[in-house]
């Protein structure tokens, strides 16, 4: 069920009864207006989307119907979510006209897509130090380290071999006891270039980058871009973004992205600010444009935490899974 502050409540569905996915798709239209009642379950990891659930539909009541407006922006809302909808759609609403690319960014919007369509698959070390500033603090203390091996294949990015200050520590998702953060991959960079993405570019100068000239570009990205919604607990929400882009003058290739929530809702807290850094790596006799560092920031609900996550990734080497299945 999706707020009108744009938050996502989660449930998992029985799988017989009235509250079955097929008994509600039959009853319901997408945007009705609804009120829920949930119960806590014990977490189940769902592997297609990534993420833990935590409560399960028990009541559902409709409201009333939406109105147009309201129609449309629960479809534009959908965008970030994968999979079939069982409920009926709502026409098509005929989306603004893009705003016009400055200079320059036509390249880098082509080599960048070509690029993540072609990611290789490879692993590496990540070392990540975690901090925590309290609420009127002004000083950061650290929590604790975690080291893990990552593998990347395609968007997505699993750990093993997961040691929180040394010691091993046994997950089935990859997630970890705390703040998670992103690697930045593939995934960042289809979901700011995308041509089916609402965002808008503008051109910011220039400047130098571990060496290298770079043109700076700012982007902005509304409420249920192309992002991914952030998880806590139950609830998700895809914030508005803004930040820059850094790329590389010699082959339009992002070798840096910042960005930042946007008005996020104050029950999940302050929002966060993320950097991606990607550098080029040597793996064999070949040479990758990889990620090598992210910088995650974020401040937490009801305590006022802010936490900040320092994580590199170092010792790439590259990969190949494949199997052969035989029926006789």
């Amino acid at each position: 069920m999706r707020l009108s502050n744009g938050i996502v409540i989660d449930a998992r569905l029985p799988k017989t009864g009235d509250l079955a996915a097929e008994k509600i798709s039959e009853q319901y239209k997408l945007a009705d207006q609804v009120q829920i009642a949930c119960k806590n379950i014990r977490s189940v990891w769902d592997e297609p989307f990534k993420r833990y659930h935590l409560l399960e539909l028990t009541r559902i009541q409709f409201v009333r119907a939406a109105s147009d407006e309201e129609k449309a922006q629960v479809s534009a809302s959908l965008s970030w979510k994968a999979g079939d909808n069982l409920l009926k759609p709502v026409p098509e609403v005929p989306k603004p006209p893009k705003t016009t690319d400055p200079e320059g960014l036509d390249r880098v919007r082509e080599v960048n897509l070509a690029r993540a369509a072609k990611m290789p698959n490879f692993v590496a070390d990540e070392q990540a130090t975690r901090s925590l500033r309290r609420k009127g603090d002004p000083k950061w203390k650290q929590a604790d380290t975690v080291e893990s091996e990552i593998a990347f294949h395609g968007d997505d990015a699993a750990r093993q071999n997961i040691r929180i200050n040394g010691k091993p520590f046994t997950t089935v998702s990859g997630w970890i006891p705390g703040v998670n953060w992103d690697s930045g991959f593939g995934g960042e960079l289809k979901g700011l270039f995308d041509r089916d993405c609402s965002n808008t570019f503008e051109l910011a100068g220039r400047e130098e980058l571990r060496g290298k000239q770079v043109t700076v570009y700012r982007f902005h990205s509304p409420l249920d871009g192309c992002f991914g919604p952030g998880t806590t607990g139950y609830q998700q929400y895809d914030a508005a973004q803004t930040g820059r882009i850094l790329v590389d003058e010699t082959d339009g290739s992002v070798l840096q992205m910042e960005r930042q929530d946007i008005g996020t809702p104050s029950e999940l807290g302050g929002g966060s600010k993320m950097i991606y850094s990607w550098d080029y790596v040597k793996i064999g006799d070949a040479s990758y444009l990889l990620p090598v560092a992210t910088d995650f920031v974020g401040i937490l609900p009801k305590e006022g935490e802010t936490w900040h996550v320092a994580a590199q990734y170092k010792n790439h080497r590259h990969f190949e899974a494949s199997a052969d299945i035989t029926f006789k």
